[in-house]
């Protein structure tokens, strides 16, 4: 491809929380940027109109229209997207770019490699790291695949963007092992928080943590208050973990116990979602306390 970004149209499939993230950023770099709400919900609709992007009719037209195309959605549908796309491989442009940056693992990743493969379709397996809120400021976006290069010449004017190289599977890798560190931190912290909160101590320890780590304070109290919600979609994210260092024969103890806490608390963390939007961090310590209390101590 190896066109300049002003000169590609982005197709965004679909503007969740990320997915809108994404579109604004590129939209605010110049970048055109398109989606469709076809056949998605109403928040998706209000998601993609907050973002002020060109908002298509079809899932055809998106295709016919986009030099390159994002696929950020869930993980479970992740291989759908991209077979939807390579059924449409007719429509594309000339020498389109499929990029899928879904928190899946290795297995996914080689199956829908294989289905755009198949199609003759080009493909960057990419991995956003930074979470939605704090894309522009703090977000980077791995890429892998003979393609990369060509993908970090599009997205790197809107957003910190790393090529890892040519081969297929390497962003997703860096993706798991950002997480495995980022999740690993924050429930050691949750552990111990706990400890406190039964102990009674949860204020002064919360205080003097402030007081003698600020820098990872800084950190634990923006990310842990994003675990309640999805928390169950991260135990699945620690479960891929887990299988990349099995399969490599790597240690990965921490990340098994870091699994553990986080079932054990997931549910109560979604429980209270129900009832209430936000958790502060002393109710989220407080809620997975009492969580694991009715546990398996051994979990």
């Amino acid at each position: 491809m190896s066109r300049r970004s002003e000169d590609c149209t982005v197709g965004v499939l679909y503007c969740g929380d990320l997915g809108a993230a994404l579109a604004r950023t590129l939209t605010e770099a110049g970048i055109r940027v398109v989606t469709t709400c076809e056949g998605r919900t109403r928040q998706t609709q209000e998601r993609a109109e907050a973002a002020e992007i060109e908002i298509l009719p079809t899932l055809d037209a998106v295709v016919s229209t986009a030099d390159v195309v994002v696929s950020l959605v869930l993980p479970n549908a992740a291989e759908q997207v991209a077979r939807q796309y390579a059924d449409r491989q007719h429509l594309c442009p000339r020498e389109s770019l499929f990029i899928d940056a879904n928190s899946v693992d290795l297995q996914t990743i080689s199956a829908i490699q294989t289905i755009l493969e198949k199609a003759n379709i080009r493909f960057v397996d990419a991995a956003i790291h930074g979470g939605a809120k704090t894309l522009k400021q703090l977000g980077v976006m791995y890429l892998s695949g003979r393609d990369a290069d060509d993908a970090r010449a599009i997205f790197g004017s809107a957003v910190r963007a790393h090529s890892l190289g040519d081969q297929i599977g390497q962003a997703t890798r860096m993706k798991l092992l950002m997480a495995g560190l980022s999740k690993s931190l924050n429930l050691l912290f949750l552990e111990i928080a706990i400890l406190a909160h039964e102990a009674e101590m949860s204020d002064q320890f919360l205080s003097e943590s402030r007081a003698f780590y600020p820098g990872l304070m800084t950190a634990i109290e923006r990310m842990l208050p994003t675990y309640p919600q999805h928390a169950s979609r991260r135990v699945m994210e620690l479960r891929s973990i887990e299988e990349m260092a099995r399969s490599i024969g790597a240690p990965h103890q921490i990340v098994h116990s870091a699994r553990g806490l986080l079932q054990a608390v997931a549910g109560a963390w979604e429980d209270e979602l129900r009832a209430t939007s936000v958790l502060d961090i002393s109710q989220i310590i407080a809620i997975a306390a009492a969580a694991m209390t009715t546990s398996d101590p051994d979990i």
